[in-house]
């Protein structure tokens, strides 16, 4: 690449086994299902809701939706800077080699009284790629985006499966979310929650992963074609992301597409399991989609064509209810949509998701 970067030879790129296991279209892999599962629990709820609310939070909701009112697109304003790439050193596997990548988030806030705050979460200021990427020529670039509690790599194998998706000739490229992974920030010996009852939080949190991932797009284009690929919060995320830029593909798996419906669902209601100060328990569902719009894909043009949208759901889920993918049907008229069984965190292990994903990114 012509872009500055850094090498540091000391950090070294640590593969986990689940990585490993993830190149090979193995049974064992359901069987560390499970491990995923117990991360998305009832404790993690409640401590969720358990955060500071800050002072600014009436004038931060005030705020946004001004903006939205007033310019919709302000959040996406793109640094057109390219920023240096730091690289650890490789792991080689069969055909090339994963990488640790990062650099400095480019990104600063909207709201100015979040600023210091932001400041504060210095861990969340730097961005981590996994990069997976074959020694010739691959079929194109997948950029693979988690879901909520997930960003450890050992999970990140488990749930997104990226050997699977080396193995049909793709370079990967893992990111990991704000406030997630290597970009967690522990305070008082909890880990802040993203998305979370802080409005500024929640918001230039998922403004701020638009940035990254626009910027990861510009250095990885100029050699492949880029698709993304997005699971549960993921797929909220890639579902915005092909808004602002012309992806080869989007595949979304269980996508989290509507976060009032989710604050609203049995199962994720912070309300239901403690009553506080939270802001979100005593909000109109009107008002909270308001606050949420500014990084809602339903109210944003996308710019990939809707055949080459894949959404692959379940019935059977019920962390998100099948009416999200619904929605989002409704406005993605056209895309390509297969329902298939089991819970949240298994549709890339059904063997039915095989075909589908390879006929669809293959074709």
């Amino acid at each position: 690449m012509s872009n500055p970067y850094c090498v540091f030879p000391q950090l070294k790129t640590v593969v986990s086994d689940y990585e490993y296991l993830s190149l090979a279209k193995d049974s064992k892999i359901k069987k560390l299902l499970s491990r995923i599962t117990k991360r998305v629990t009832s404790q993690q709820i409640v401590n969720t809701a358990l955060i500071d609310v800050p002072e600014y939070n009436q004038e931060a909701i005030d705020f946004y939706l001004q903006i939205f009112n007033k310019d919709k697109n302000l959040p996406y304003k793109f640094s057109s800077e390219q920023p240096p790439l730091c690289y650890s050193s490789s792991v080689e596997i069969e055909g090339g080699t994963i990488t640790d990548v990062s650099f400095d988030s480019t990104y600063r806030p909207l709201f100015k009284k979040f600023e210091q705050d932001f400041d504060s979460y210095y861990e969340n200021k730097k961005v981590y790629l996994r990069h997976w990427k074959h020694n010739k020529k691959s079929k194109g670039t997948a950029l693979l985006v988690h879901g909520w509690s997930m960003g450890d790599n050992r999970l990140n194998a488990l749930s997104l499966i990226p050997g699977y998706f080396y193995k049909l000739g793709l370079d990967c490229i893992i990111y990991e979310l704000p406030y997630h992974g290597r970009r967690s920030v522990i305070r008082n010996g909890m880990q802040i929650p993203f998305p979370s009852s802080d409005i500024a939080m929640m918001n230039e949190g998922f403004f701020q992963s638009i940035h990254d991932l626009h910027a990861i797009y510009k250095i990885f284009k100029k050699n492949s074609d880029v698709g993304i690929i997005g699971m549960s919060m993921g797929g909220y995320i890639a579902s915005l992301l092909s808004c602002f830029i012309k992806l080869n593909y989007v595949l979304l798996v269980v996508p989290l597409v509507s976060i009032p419906d989710a604050i609203n669902h049995p199962l994720l209601s912070t309300c239901q399991l403690i009553d506080n100060n939270n802001p979100l328990c005593h909000m109109s569902f009107e008002d909270l989609k308001r606050i949420t719009d500014l990084h809602s894909a339903l109210n944003y043009s996308s710019l990939v064509p809707n055949e080459k949208k894949l959404i692959i759901g379940s019935k059977d889920d019920t962390v998100l209810s099948s009416n999200q993918i619904d929605s989002l049907l409704n406005y993605w008229q056209g895309a390509e949509v297969h329902w298939l069984k089991g819970e949240h965190q298994e549709q890339l292990h059904d063997e039915n998701a095989y075909s589908i994903i390879e006929n669809f990114i293959l074709k």
